[in-house]
């Protein structure tokens, strides 16, 4: 059965069931403990992080000031740049420039394949605590009461929220507002640029159980028929030689192969032994040469106990992480309501008692969401449907 059908008919069946499930809890007027059950909408409400974020929040307390007022004038910035971005990209979409960037909605099982899901919901994860907890760590610095954490599934989106004490928030001075509402993507975008940072020195970071320096490639997986495959190569295999030219990391096999035609025959060594392989012909460039492999920088464990194949998980893990932690900072700053940056528009607006607020307010959104929208709608003209 084709992946993405299989998907929709688990989402189908998921959502009929929660639906029952929300319907004999209302028929039998059973108390469901903070949770909400609408059709395609999932919530979960609960008042036991409140204790922990006023915990966090009465510690360095001066600290965390200077931080949120970092976070408020970084807010702007970020409004700037992914307004910027989104119109250079779509300005190389309708060009059909190189320079393009795919922009797509990250879908679990329909844009995103269910092999990458353990990552996708790791990062989403990741991103919500860092988001939320923030939110919630500004909110109580500035004495605004919070309510409650939760979190929600809508159709295929996952997601979370920290809700405070409106009254109170409606308030507060304009500084207070600010800080709360740009808090969240501030983290994020914190957070995403230490992981970069922990991406771009890999070897150092594993350091402590992996040496530094990659000394072979890894075989991730193999491409079914390929020509690694035929010869008995296996997953999590380790290739340290070709023709016996020392290959101790992609880079190199990269810079190898680019010298060999398809159908030439190679001596491959690997830890497990040696073994003759053909090459095949590339299916979209039939000059150039593969192994059928998908290849990682190997890292030999310090001891023996480690697995071999851990710091392609992590360096995985990482790399959506980073991305997806980065992305959402960075689009939550778009002045569209509800998202973070809308907020920020409507606070400045009360402040300087603007005449046509909500006039002004929906032409910020109609022109961001537009932006959103044709980036979207050209990504998937140019690149077609993407699925990681």
């Amino acid at each position: 059965m084709n992946e993405i059908l299989a998907t929709l008919i688990f989402y189908f069946i998921f959502w009929v069931a929660v639906y029952i499930i929300g319907k004999i809890f209302k028929t039998y007027k059973k108390d469901l403990k903070g949770l909400t059950i609408k059709p395609l909408y999932l919530n979960y409400k609960t008042t036991k992080l409140n204790s922990l974020l006023m915990k966090f929040s009465g510690k360095a307390k001066n600290a965390w000031l200077i931080i949120w007022n970092i976070s408020a004038a970084l807010a702007f910035g970020q409004m700037a740049f992914i307004i910027y971005n989104l119109m250079k990209n779509f300005y190389f979409l309708i060009n059909k420039s190189n320079q393009a960037s795919q922009v797509f909605l990250l879908l679990p099982g329909l844009t995103v394949s269910w092999s990458n899901i353990p990552y996708l919901f790791l990062s989403l994860a990741l991103l919500l605590i860092t988001h939320e907890f923030a939110h919630g760590i500004a909110a109580a610095i500035e004495g605004i009461p919070l309510k409650n954490a939760g979190l929600f599934i809508l159709g295929f989106i996952p997601g979370g929220f920290i809700e405070v004490d409106d009254e109170a928030l409606k308030k507060a001075e304009i500084s207070s507002k600010l800080r709360v509402f740009s808090a969240g993507s501030s983290a994020n975008l914190a957070v995403g640029l230490l992981i970069l940072l922990l991406m771009v020195n890999f070897g150092f970071a594993i350091s402590p159980f992996y040496s530094s320096t990659p000394s072979g490639v890894l075989i991730t997986d193999l491409i079914p028929n390929g020509a690694a495959e035929k010869i008995g190569l296996k997953k999590w295999d380790v290739i340290i030689a070709l023709n016996d030219t020392k290959i101790n990391d992609v880079e190199a096999l990269t810079k190898f192969m680019n010298n060999v035609k398809p159908y030439s025959t190679l001596k491959v060594t690997t830890k497990n032994g040696v073994f003759q392989l053909i090459t095949q012909p590339h299916k979209l460039n039939e000059s150039k040469a593969l192994i059928g492999i998908y290849p990682f920088n190997y890292y030999e464990p310090k001891l023996s106990f480690i697995p071999i194949y851990l710091p392609y998980y992590l360096f995985t893990f990482g790399s959506w992480s980073y991305t997806i932690l980065i992305s959402v900072a960075l689009i939550n700053m778009l002045p569209i309501q509800p998202l973070d940056g809308g907020k920020i528009i409507e606070a400045l607006l009360d402040k300087f008692d603007v005449k046509r607020k909500k006039e002004i307010q929906m032409i910020l959104n109609l022109i961001s969401v537009s932006l959103l929208g044709l980036n979207l709608v050209f990504s998937s003209l140019t690149f077609g449907f993407i699925r990681i």
